[in-house]
């Protein structure tokens, strides 16, 4: 008849027991082994010393019946078979030390390590015995990590005491959906499909049917990300203030940020809030690669870029005068910003027949009337970098004669009379070429001809007015 027995274990004394062993092989020739048994498990160490005109060595270890070789952890290469992990062979005289480690149930077992140096075989121990002692059936792990939704999750269950195999089940509570327990090995796993804390708790049954529960927190988070879809983060202006928060979200906060390679522009500082802030110095292009660790110190890591540039200036000093009835052409200029540009008239207006491109920033047209404007132009770049200038824009008219002959003068009567015209911008500037009557003279200010004239006489001559007009 088999009883059940119910425990209930929240401390558990380990106790270990070291059985070490020496053999002496040949001239120059040992090994050694160290057998450490925990509980169940039992981790056996091998040296194997050759001599330094060893020219090949191998070791085996060969198990007794009863062990369950999926409990066999070991750096050889085990047979089902024959029942023994190999190791080698070893073309060299290297010392190597060699390990493995298995599960068994209570009881005294018998090892036999066999050595080969150059074809001589020989036992390290033969039949060595080996007592593991019964300790009760328990679940030792105590907690178990927190999953994320949609991300493979897997623990596996310790267990300890009892005797092999063991089976394992739910007592009560549920697992999160996309999640389940390995009856057989005790191994959580899966990918939960939906965020939340589920309290569960573990039973384990061994062969002699004792049992062993613990009850266990599982807590699903969100997927552990940052919140930015971009690389290029915001471009900043230099010389002006710049502020951007790198974001995260799932995982458990709160979160820790740093940059953990590259370079961001003098003048800012990459804070743990993840905000990047300051007043930049330079232009450039930077990179670097921006890390967030949660409280439950999974990491994440991203590349970000961005772009410092100069501020947008309007680089045209003034706009030139313009003479009604003749084309106008002007192309506005800028400095700095990014990207496409938008030009407008943020104040006043344009002279009538005039327009501005607001793609190119240019002034084209032709002036009706005579007008002065006092406007202010405005460009803006796609980031929304603005500036701003005043400018005046004269347009003037048509500069003309009113009459092209002169009254007449008496000889030897004084003589005094200006030139008669129209349009253009003052102040004037008159000259002549040709022959002017004895006596009389042109004011090059005023555009008086003054005098007395000495003599009869008809002159012809050309007279040319140059007005301010800015070019």
């Amino acid at each position: 008849m088999k009883f059940l027995n119910i425990i209930s274990i929240t401390i558990m004394f380990i106790v270990y027991a070291v059985i070490s062993h020496a053999s002496v092989i040949g001239m120059g020739q040992s090994s050694y082994r160290t057998i450490s048994i925990n509980i169940n498990t039992v981790t056996v160490n091998i040296s194997a010393i050759p001599s330094n005109d060893t020219l090949a060595y191998n070791v085996v270890e060969i198990f007794p019946k009863g062990i369950t070789p999926s409990t066999i952890s070991h750096d050889g290469i085990f047979s089902a078979t024959d029942g023994t992990i190999k190791w080698g062979t070893f073309l060299d005289n290297t010392q190597r030390n060699l390990s493995y480690t298995f599960m068994v149930n209570p009881g005294t077992w018998l090892l036999d390590s066999k050595i080969s140096f150059d074809g001589n075989l020989s036992s390290i121990t033969e039949n060595q015995e080996v007592s593991v002692d019964y300790y009760p059936l328990n679940i030792d792990m105590q907690d178990i990590p927190p999953a994320q939704v949609d991300h493979h999750y897997a623990v596996q269950l310790t267990v300890s005491g009892g005797y092999l195999p063991y089976a394992f089940g739910l007592a009560y509570g549920s697992l999160p959906d996309g999640v389940s327990l390995n009856p057989d090995t005790g191994e959580i796993a899966g990918s939960p499909l939906v965020s939340g804390s589920y309290t569960f708790s573990v039973s384990v049954t061994d062969e002699q049917v004792n049992y062993a529960e613990r009850e266990f927190s599982l807590e699903i988070n969100e997927p552990f990300q940052f919140i930015d879809n971009i690389i290029q983060l915001p471009r900043g202006t230099r010389q002006l203030s710049y502020f951007y928060n790198i974001e995260a979200s799932g995982g458990k906060p709160p979160y820790t940020f740093e940059k953990i390679s590259g370079n961001i522009p003098q003048g800012l500082q990459f804070n743990t809030d993840g905000n990047i802030s300051g007043i930049p110095d330079v232009t450039g292009t930077y990179t670097f690669v921006a890390q967030v660790t949660d409280s439950y110190d999974r990491i994440i890591s991203k590349e970000f870029s961005f772009q410092i540039v100069e501020n947008i200036q309007i680089t045209t000093h003034q706009l030139p005068d313009g003479i009604t009835g003749t084309p106008y052409e002007k192309q506005l200029t800028y400095s700095g910003g990014y990207g496409d540009t938008q030009w407008s008239v943020y104040s006043g207006s344009l002279p009538q027949g005039l327009q501005l491109d607001i793609s190119t920033g240019h002034i084209t047209g032709e002036a009706k009337s005579a007008s002065y404007q006092s406007i202010v132009l405005s460009v803006k770049d796609i980031d929304g970098r603005t500036a701003y200038k005043d400018m005046t824009l004269e347009m003037v008219g048509l500069l003309e004669l009113i009459s092209q002959t002169m009254p007449t003068g008496l000889n030897n009567s004084f003589y005094s009379e200006a030139i008669r015209m129209t349009g253009g911008k003052a102040p004037f500037t008159f000259t002549y070429t040709g022959q002017l009557p004895d006596g009389l003279v042109l004011d090059e200010k005023t555009g008086i001809i003054s005098g007395t004239p000495e003599s009869a006489s008809y002159n012809n001559i050309l007279i040319q007015i140059t007005d301010s007009t800015q070019p």
